[in-house]
């Protein structure tokens, strides 16, 4: 088997994480070394993996893959390949067509439908983790934005100080010149980036010229009467304004005398999920009297009638809960299923512990075994040779032994079992969750479940999940506990 082996840290800055890259690529190669693996070529990259499209080393990887260049996988930890639903999902799709055929990391194995369906649950706990985290720093921001506290970096004109900002003695004089100068209605905004450049004006870091755009977004900022604006939520700062709001106003008012419309843009909510099950085409959305959106085929091979016929989204909507429902599990059952397996998983766990106190006994034993061998070579009672023939041999079985233990190395079950605890949570509720929640919260469960459903004459087709989702559309099917347990 043909590895490639993934080497990813978080942070493009050289001052971050310095040594994480490196210190991956030494860890790959002795494992490779230690384990007879052929590792192809290195992928390594400065990126993060929390949202999708981001890693363009990752997605040329992919493609690799996919021409058959390799047909393993190796990292340092499964959560460098990634922190995201839809890239994790990537990977799984290509172990399902086979182009990937084992996944690897010096701690444990991924070529089995089980395996993939663990690392499916702890790939989803990164990516929780990852949102999690965001979450938090979000809530944090609010809190502070709550409190009147600006967070970020100081705008010029201002300084940051004792977790908020305070006015900067050596800028705050240009920044009311600016706001002043274009109240009079008598200097365009090119003027007063060379008057304020004469007068001394420059950038805080580089001591350059300050341009028009940065004029511009000073001009446009409601910071500088007080108030904080963070995705169209309003907060007033407990710092002291550099102008007025009936300042501020006027020059917004100049400012948008002339204006240009933009042409609107819209978002569908399903367009990204639907195929035509007669065609195989792109099934697209319009919108009517501006009020009223519309699903249809786009025809793109011209020999399919489903086109003529257009689906209130609405009737979309119905249908997305079927999909949900089709993988929403039985709560009875899946508590069931997951005592049992926690059952299973102690014992196995018992039965590790068991065997690693067998290798290690095996491995006390060899070790004496070579003293003893030195002794006699050291006395003189065998030949050089006889010595490092067998000396060879016991290093051999010392090495089997060493990766033997470390194969069978006890995981925390308690661990494993909180990951399939969550994983449960979500899929006895996933039905309820998709009906009763908002645009926003089916947006993110259809992006985070489903990689495409096709429809025909007002019916759901084939559907296509993402892992580990699609391994609860067999669970939801059955009642018997034994298929829920393999």
């Amino acid at each position: 088997m043909k590895y490639f082996a993934y080497c990813r840290k978080s942070s493009e800055n050289e001052s971050h994480q310095a040594q994480s890259i490196e210190t991956q690529i030494r860890i790959l190669k002795d494992f490779a070394v230690n384990n007879t693996l052929e590792i192809v070529d290195f992928t390594l990259e400065s990126k993060s993996a929390k949202d999708d499209g981001n890693r363009p080393e990752f997605d040329k990887m992919l493609k690799r893959f996919e021409k058959g260049e390799a047909d393993g996988l190796l990292v340092c930890h499964i959560d460098r390949i990634s922190r995201n639903w839809i890239e994790a999902g990537q990977i799984c799709k290509l172990y399902d067509l086979g182009l990937i055929k084992e996944i690897r990391t010096p701690q444990k194995i991924y070529n089995t439908a089980p395996d993939m369906f663990m690392m499916g649950v702890e790939l989803a706990s990164a990516t929780y983790y990852s949102r999690n985290l965001s979450e938090r720093v979000k809530e944090g921001n609010t809190t502070k934005l709550n409190k009147g506290e600006y967070f970020g970096p100081a705008p010029l004109g201002y300084i940051n100080k004792e977790k908020n900002i305070s006015i900067d003695p050596k800028t705050q004089g240009f920044i009311k010149r600016i706001f002043n100068l274009y109240a009079t209605g008598d200097y365009s905004i090119n003027q007063i980036t060379e008057i304020l450049y004469s007068e001394g004006f420059r950038t805080r870091r580089a001591d350059k010229k300050v341009y028009k755009s940065v004029i511009h977004r000073i001009l446009t900022n409601p910071v500088y009467y007080g108030v904080m604006v963070v995705k169209g939520q309003e907060y007033k700062g407990n710092y002291k304004p550099l102008i007025s709001m009936a300042l501020f106003t006027k020059v917004q008012f100049l400012l948008n005398e002339t204006h240009h419309v933009k042409k609107q843009k819209h978002d569908f909510l399903f367009g990204k999920y639907l195929i035509c099950e007669k065609c195989g085409c792109k099934i697209t959305a319009t919108l009517k009297k501006e009020k009223h959106t519309y699903y249809y085929c786009t025809n793109g091979k011209h020999n399919c009638d489903q086109h003529q016929k257009y689906i209130g989204e609405s009737k979309i909507d119905e249908l997305m809960g079927q999909v949900f429902s089709n993988i929403t599990l039985n709560p009875e059952l899946a508590n069931l299923s997951l005592d049992l397996y926690a059952d299973d998983l102690k014992k196995e766990s018992i039965d590790k512990v068991g065997f690693s106190q067998i290798i290690t006994k095996q491995i006390d034993n060899l070790k004496k075994k070579e003293n003893r061998l030195l002794d006699v070579y050291l006395n003189q009672e065998i030949a050089k040779e006889t010595y490092e023939s067998k000396k060879n041999e016991m290093d051999k079985e010392m090495e089997k032994l060493i990766t033997e233990s470390k194969s069978k190395k006890n995981n925390n079950p308690e661990k494993t079992l909180e990951l399939l605890e969550k994983l449960k949570n979500t899929a006895i509720s996933l039905e309820k969750m998709y009906k009763e929640g908002n645009k926003l919260v089916k947006e993110n469960l259809l992006k985070s479940v489903l990689w495409n459903a096709s429809i025909e004459n007002e019916n759901i087709g084939k559907v296509t999940y993402k892992k580990p989702f699609a391994y609860l559309e067999k669970m939801a099917k059955t009642n018997d506990i034994l298929i829920w347990r393999v």
